[in-house]
């Protein structure tokens, strides 16, 4: 039992980064910035943008702060869409 619980657990968390990348990314487009730009906007390096947007980073609770503040979007924007 406890290794299904593990696996719902883990595809919980994996749906919701995957659905974070992918509004990230969007908010990103729509106010036409590189992701370069929006990193220098962070105090973060392109690759961190790129790894994030590609779901392969689960990021830390202040570093969606910081982007939702770099793209002037609320942080429940981008967590729940």
């Amino acid at each position: 039992m406890l290794s299904y619980n593990f696996y719902l657990y883990f595809m919980e968390k994996h749906t919701f980064n995957k659905k974070l990348a992918k509004r990230i990314k969007a908010a990103r487009e729509e106010k036409e910035l590189s992701q370069g730009q929006l990193g220098k906007l962070c105090g973060k390096q392109k690759q961190a943008i790129q790894r994030l947007e590609q779901g392969l980073v689960v990021p830390s609770a202040y570093f969606v702060y910081q982007i939702a503040v770099a793209l002037r979007v609320s942080v429940a924007k981008l967590i729940e869409g």
